[in-house]
């Protein structure tokens, strides 16, 4: 099943799915003779070759992305598709630290669609609530909450 699959971010054919143990060591590739005698748990993990190329990529075949281990390599592939339902309010105040995909009403110029780290809600000048989101190479964007599903969704 070693077959190289579309990154959903730069669009090459550059994931893979490595076949690791539970504590996330990599053994090889899907096929592998680990994965058909697993002496210390059996995971797999999504890896993307080309350092540098990609926000997504990993450092070669030994760290994952997202440092996320599945139960089997179908779950890791699936974990590529996109949510069909936008976040809630509630569901993306929980979201701190973790990756989301956000969704811009004005997709046009500099505000694609893209996979961004939540990094938490903070206030305004106005004290409204603003939801901080750090974006490839550690900028913060912040966006009000009150547009929430206007103009930008999660």
């Amino acid at each position: 099943m070693h077959k190289k699959i579309d990154c959903p971010i730069c669009k090459k054919k550059v994931l893979f799915v490595g076949v690791h143990d539970d504590e996330g060591n990599y053994h090889g590739l899907v096929g592998c003779e680990y994965e058909n005698d697993p002496w210390s748990g059996l995971s797999y993990a999504l890896h993307h070759e080309g350092w540098g190329d990609c926000p997504m990529c990993t450092d070669g075949a030994y760290s994952t992305m997202g440092g996320m281990l599945f139960d089997t390599a179908e779950d890791a592939i699936s974990a590529l598709s996109l949510p069909n339902e936008p976040l809630t309010l509630e569901q993306l105040r929980e979201m701190n630290g973790e990756p989301v995909w956000v969704t811009s009403a004005r997709e046009r110029g500099n505000i694609p669609s893209r996979w961004v780290l939540f990094a938490g809600v903070s206030k305004s000048k106005r004290n409204s609530d603003v939801f901080v989101f750090a974006t490839t190479g550690g900028i913060g964007q912040g966006y009000e909450a009150v547009n929430y599903g206007k103009t930008r969704t999660a």
